[in-house]
């Protein structure tokens, strides 16, 4: 894809099935609640595995981590390729899914997620500010429709699965995945109503 856009950034969110009933349902130990322990392993374990993924997909660079929010986890990525792009939605979803059976062997609750990609700017707004009361220089924030609707397509993603939105079926060369409608729902603050959800599919090599 020679028109490939500039300035792109893909977010990749991973998020908590059921977190709300799985910390209402666990027991306590001692003076810790269970699901403290299983959230800590979250945080800890899930960026692991995604760059373990990315390795074995042979991408450079990393990702960042752009904001934890409770049970959901966002990470941020600027690929300069079509190519990149889908391997980088590729890497997400196997890690993913290795993610996923992890936590629900280990603590009992499995994962979802969504990719989304859009170009910075337009009408979506980047903030920048000064976190100097956390010694880390400059820190970001993104806002606009764009941004949005990746957060409003991640609770409507099947257990151990990613969602995307239509941008990216213009974007990914579709020879590694596939998007693949399962339905469609409205979604509070999109246009385009209802909206189509297009699952992530692994194609077979």
């Amino acid at each position: 894809m020679d028109d490939f856009p500039q300035d792109l950034i893909l977010l990749l969110s991973v998020d908590i099935v059921g977190s709300a009933e799985f910390k209402a349902n666990r027991v306590s130990r001692g003076e810790r609640a269970d699901w403290v322990m299983a959230f800590e392993s979250f945080y800890e374990q899930i960026p692991l595995i995604l760059e373990l993924e990315r390795k074995h997909q042979h991408l450079m660079g990393h990702l960042d981590l752009w904001k934890s929010i409770g049970d959901q986890l966002v990470f941020l990525m600027r690929p300069s390729s079509a190519a990149q792009l889908e391997a980088e939605c590729l890497s997400f979803l196997r890690g993913l899914r290795t993610a996923s059976e992890r936590m629900s062997q280990r603590w009992g609750f499995e994962l979802h997620g969504v990719a989304w990609a859009f170009v910075e700017g337009g009408e979506n707004v980047t903030f920048r500010f000064h976190r100097a009361q956390l010694g880390e220089g400059i820190g970001f924030d993104l806002i606009g429709p764009d941004v949005d609707l990746g957060f409003r397509l991640v609770s409507l993603a099947p257990t151990g699965t990613v969602l995307a939105p239509l941008s990216l079926w213009s974007l990914i060369p579709q020879s590694r995945i596939a998007l693949r409608l399962i339905g469609e729902s409205e979604l509070k603050g999109i246009s385009l109503t209802p909206y189509p959800l297009l699952q992530m599919v692994e194609l077979e090599s």
